[in-house]
């Protein structure tokens, strides 16, 4: 097994959780990407649906346990913005499913770069998202697949604007006849208002932390495919990002409803939800954290878990053992429920 003792310096991780991480580390970090994809079945699973009532196409990739599974059931995972399904995004999900394979885990894809448009909506749509601080058209098609997939059970994960997509899924779920038994959302925006201008600014700062994170998480497959990354990547990502359903959802990140968005989400649904976030946060604030879900704990009890990462930025994900170790613990696969951190 990999020592990931470093993991309880951010939280109480769980030690179940934190040694079936390590486990899955100490072989997946022996191969190639290319190797483990095939393990995966990245190429088989990795498909673009159409439900038949949404002009929006979306890109998934399923990864499906070995051993018999609860076909009603879903983990569904929702990528950070302008994030396609590529090759840094499916190590992720590799690294999280390997650690507990004991349900299906779904990852959804968001309009990207040039040439990567699943899960982009209309014109008329994006307008609408833009002025109502709306998400719902970017999660109705996946609902609508899930409820043509006959999956009536799921737990709804996300990082980053993945989070607040998270939300906006459980709170409109029940329409879709699908009952939301858990929701981890980590490091969440639309916690305080930043405006257009200062938003940018703030992803932008976070760009800093990320090789230390990458390095952190000592994966050779990992870092073989962010070595990568290069000043062409990253102006695609930024083109990308220039999309009109991209902007629509900047000014929904861009204004402060995460809480409220929670509320709506307890009400319509018995969901059980774990919010993390970095003290270092560059996107979701300590001291504003701190108080939204002490709000919240107050109101739902036990219902609201708060997990409070010592000294993490919001590019902590890219350590794909920490953003594992988070995603388990919100989804309690351990001995114990998510964690409440003083």
């Amino acid at each position: 097994m990999k020592s990931l003792e470093y993991l309880h310096g951010y939280a109480d991780f769980d030690p179940v959780i934190v040694q079936a991480i390590g486990e899955t580390a100490a072989w997946q970090d022996q191969k190639t990407f290319e190797e483990l994809a095939a393990l995966y079945r990245v190429d088989e699973n990795l498909r673009t649906v159409q439900p038949k009532h949404s002009k929006n196409p979306i890109e998934i990739l399923t990864f499906v346990p070995r051993d018999d599974f609860d076909e009603s059931a879903m983990r569904v995972y929702h990528l950070p913005m302008g994030c396609s399904l590529d090759e840094n995004m499916i190590m992720n999900g590799m690294r999280l499913f390997g650690s507990d394979p004991s349900q299906r885990l779904m990852l959804v894809g968001n309009p990207s770069s040039p040439g990567h448009d699943m899960g982009k909506i209309t014109a008329k749509e994006a307008f609408g998202s833009y002025w109502n601080h709306d998400l719902k058209a970017f999660v109705e098609p996946l609902l609508e697949h899930l409820y043509d997939s006959n999956i009536t059970d799921t737990a709804h994960l996300g990082y980053s604007y993945g989070a607040n997509k998270a939300v906006t899924a459980t709170v409109h779920s029940q329409q879709y006849d699908q009952y939301v038994d858990k929701g981890v959302y980590a490091e969440p925006a639309a916690v305080v208002s930043l405006g257009l201008i200062r938003l940018p600014a703030r992803f932008a700062w976070t760009n800093r932390k990320v090789k230390g994170y990458i390095k952190q998480a000592e994966s050779a497959p990992y870092s073989q495919i962010r070595g990568k990354d290069n000043l062409g990547s990253l102006a695609s990502y930024i083109v990308g990002l220039m999309r009109l359903s991209n902007i629509a959802i900047a000014s929904n990140l861009a204004h402060e409803h995460f809480e409220e968005a929670t509320i709506e989400a307890l009400d319509s649904q018995p969901t059980e939800m774990t919010i993390a976030w970095g003290s270092k946060s560059e996107l979701a604030p300590d001291v504003p954290m701190q108080f939204l879900t002490g709000r919240l704990i107050a109101s739902y009890g036990k219902r609201v878990q708060a997990l409070r990462l010592k000294g993490m930025h919001h590019a902590g994900a890219n350590d794909i053992n920490l953003h594992a170790a988070i995603m388990l613990q919100g989804l309690g696969v351990g001995k114990k429920p998510g964690t409440i951190t003083d």
